[in-house]
């Protein structure tokens, strides 16, 4: 048994809470004097432990590392449990604070970013290596539910790195990659197409059909010249008159015999 200092009543063991600092271990005052004084004091404890924790914020920081690295699987397990109870109370905070901190995340994210850039890429890359046929599959299903608007983004970034890309494609048509798929196009379109050719071949040449039917063969920098599509036939238009031009002047002896119109 042990008496309270605060009531003085004797009580047992277990009515009184653990404190090391004193002799037997035991807080001088019972559980219910002690819940008491709290909450008769409530305000005056919360602001001394926020001005405490203010004051000690090293010791904090410190004592909380240590916790967390000695307890990793307690603290995850009960994250894990606490978010798997309050799904959508979770769900709603999360939308709130997005909406109302739309600039600051924004702006760390970016600074994020431009930290970890090489982290950001380093990782990219390991997924990309990891995940080939998910993503392609992923976008390869996006390409076909968004084809108008991946066609306006492709022309938009295309007049937006007009040279870039013309390069990058020089380069690419170099490689057995780019030859292969430069053979399938051409082959996928003389299937879909007609191939009724109005000038003879020449090296370093390119099939450029006027129509559905008829091409005539002109230098391939000529021809990546006047973006184009037989599907739009505004495009057509500067695109076989500089056919036609060259076709004429690279003289009578290079032009089939065959009806125009």
């Amino acid at each position: 048994m042990k008496k309270c200092t605060k009531c003085n009543t004797l009580k047992p063991i277990n009515e009184f809470s653990k404190k090391k600092e004193n002799k037997d271990g035991l807080n001088t005052q019972c559980k219910d004097c002690d819940a008491q004084y709290r909450l008769d004091n409530l305000n005056r404890i919360k602001e001394y432990q926020k001005e405490y924790r203010q004051n000690n914020k090293e010791i904090y920081a410190k004592r909380n590392k240590k916790y967390r690295e000695n307890n990793k699987d307690k603290i995850a397990n009960t994250k894990k449990k606490y978010a798997q109870k309050n799904k959508e109370h979770i769900k709603q905070h999360q939308k709130e604070y997005k909406s109302a901190h739309k600039t600051n995340i924004a702006k760390q994210g970016k600074d994020y970013r431009d930290i970890n850039k090489e982290r950001i890429a380093e990782v990219k890359k390991e997924y990309n290596k990891t995940h080939k046929i998910e993503i392609s599959k992923k976008n390869k299903q996006y390409r076909k539910n968004n084809k108008e608007k991946v066609a306006k983004q492709k022309k938009e970034s295309y007049y937006r790195n007009k040279e870039n890309s013309i390069k990058r494609q020089k380069e690419y048509l170099k490689t057995n990659a780019g030859k292969i798929a430069k053979a399938k196009v051409q082959s996928r379109r003389r299937n879909d197409y007609g191939y009724i050719t109005l000038n003879n071949r020449f090296e370093g040449c390119n099939g450029h059909h006027i129509d559905n039917d008829r091409v005539i063969f002109i230098p391939l920098d000529l021809h990546r010249r006047y973006p184009h599509r037989q599907s739009n036939p505004d495009s057509m238009v500067e695109i076989n008159e500089a056919a036609f031009e060259f076709m004429y002047t690279t003289g009578i002896n290079n032009i089939k015999n065959i009806q125009l119109y």
